[in-house]
């Protein structure tokens, strides 16, 4: 495996990188196929992003399909809640991790703050519509139009 964002471009196994980006689960990963390096995810690799506090012992499964939509494209993302005694709202705990919610109940499409402040230069400098940023961000995720992300 190697990482597309990381400097260096170090071939690591599937363990070594979930360790090393259990806070950067944003991330391009690819994976060496036999011919090519080919794109894959870390929600694919089973990392799991735990929002809430670090020793929760009781989490809560967020939505299957999680979506992170961030400024190197859309990823599709495992995420607990907290779900203990001191547990606060979904929505509190995405915000404290600075993704923000596209709804206030059962969550499951996030937007980074690094891709809002993104946009919000891109608007004031040139005449771009939000369309047209998602759709450029699908092409990062994905330029063959083949699986964009729903």
């Amino acid at each position: 495996y190697r990482c597309e964002d990381c400097f260096g471009l170090v071939l690591l196994c599937r363990e070594c990188y979930i360790a090393q980006h259990q806070q950067l689960p944003l991330h391009i990963i690819k994976m060496w196929n036999g011919r090519f390096f080919q794109r894959t995810t870390l929600k694919e690799l089973r990392l799991v992003v735990r929002l809430g506090h670090s020793d929760c012992v009781c989490p809560e499964r967020g939505h299957v399909h999680f979506l992170v939509i961030h400024v190197n494209g859309v990823h599709h993302v495992n995420v607990t809640f907290c779900g203990c005694e001191r547990r606060i709202s979904h929505r509190q705990q995405l915000l404290r991790s600075d993704w923000y919610p596209s709804t206030v109940y059962q969550p499951q499409t996030v937007c980074t703050r690094r891709v809002l402040e993104h946009f919000h230069v891109l608007t004031l400098s040139s005449k771009v519509s939000a369309l047209e940023y998602y759709k450029s961000l699908e092409r990062l995720t994905d330029n063959t139009g083949i699986e964009t992300p729903k």
